[in-house]
Parts: C-alpha cells; sequence; structure tokens
C-alpha cells in the first residue's frame, strides 16, 4: 500500500482538527440578550430660582443600546441592539468582531449618515475583549485619527454580565471609563 493511498483519507480530518481551535475554542458565555441595569441617578441641584427639578447627571455608559443580543457565529461575536423605536421601521444595529485578531469592517447606518466601525474581539480566561476604532471627526482631530473603545464583558454570574467600557483618549483628551451591569433578559 503506497503512502498516498494512506494519507489521502487522513488529510481532511488532519485540516479539520488544525481548524478546529479557532471555531471550537472555548468562549465565555456571554451569548443572550441583556438589559443595563440602571441605578438611580445622581441629580445636580436646580438651575432655576423655583418650578425646576433637579438635572440628572449620567455617564457615558457602554455606548451599546438596551437590550443587546450577543452571539457567537464562528470565529465571530455578534452584536445587536435597536438604535431606533419600532415606528422608524429601521433595523437594529449590527456589528460583528473577529475573534482571531482580524479586524472586522462594520458599516453603520444611522439615517441618512453612514460611518465606518473597525473591531476585534479576544476571549481572555472568563472576559471577551471587544476593541473597536473609528474615524474621529474632522473639526475634532486631522484626518487619519481614529477613537479607540475596549469593552471587556465579564460573567459574573449566570444572569449577570458586567461591561467595563473604556474610551481612550484622543488629543491629550482623557481616558474615561465606565462600568455597567446588565441582567439577562428572560
Amino acid at each position: 500500500m503506497s503512502i498516498r493511498r494512506l494519507l489521502v483519507p487522513v488529510l481532511p480530518l488532519c485540516a479539520a482538527f488544525a481548524a478546529a481551535p479557532a471555531s471550537a475554542q472555548r468562549h465565555p458565555p456571554v451569548e443572550g440578550t441583556w438589559e443595563e441595569v440602571v441605578e438611580e441617578a445622581d441629580t445636580r441641584p436646580i438651575v432655576a430660582q423655583r418650578g425646576d427639578a433637579g438635572f440628572p447627571v449620567g455617564t457615558m455608559g457602554s455606548g451599546w443600546g438596551s437590550p443587546l443580543t450577543i452571539s457567537w457565529q464562528g470565529a465571530r461575536i455578534v452584536v445587536e441592539y435597536p438604535f431606533f423605536s419600532s415606528y422608524d421601521l429601521q433595523a437594529p444595529l449590527h456589528f460583528e468582531f473577529g475573534l482571531d485578531g482580524s479586524e472586522v469592517e462594520n458599516d453603520v447606518t444611522i439615517g441618512a449618515s453612514r460611518s465606518r466601525v473597525l473591531g476585534r474581539a479576544a476571549s481572555v480566561g472568563d472576559t471577551v475583549v471587544i476593541v473597536t476604532r473609528q474615524p474621529v471627526p474632522p473639526e475634532v482631530a486631522p484626518a487619519g485619527v481614529m477613537a479607540e473603545v475596549r469593552r471587556a464583558l465579564t460573567l459574573l454570574a449566570p444572569d449577570t454580565l458586567r461591561m467595563v467600557t473604556t474610551r481612550v483618549g484622543v488629543r491629550g483628551a482623557p481616558t474615561n471609563v465606565v462600568e455597567t451591569t446588565w441582567a439577562r433578559r428572560r
């Protein structure tokens, strides 16, 4: 029996096992539909002399809408959330992030405006880290400057997700870090 005859049936199996780590890699169990847990907002003192309520003080949050749906699709993690009301007849925003280190380009259309968001993801232990980059508007920074946002998603309990969002400062602006908690929607 020739070596070629022995290898022909084995080569497809070798290729399948070589590809298995990327698609069969254990992913942290962050998939599902999540709603942000909003704590009671702080309020600033009123500005008007009378008849005005205090102004709520918020944070930049995660930058993603609530509820959001996370799913695994092969070597990509997919995040979707509604940005518009059902009356606007627009699909939810849809983002895909490559888990193999490759940067995936996501086109985002809001109204008549389109923008490009580049993203990649990695599993680091029990955390999924998603990094997005997008161009900074030309009135803020020179052409080609990219804003970067890192989101670290960690499952704290079967129905509790923590997201730490880091917005890297551009052109001397301070870096902003916000932690949000999400509850699994049943």
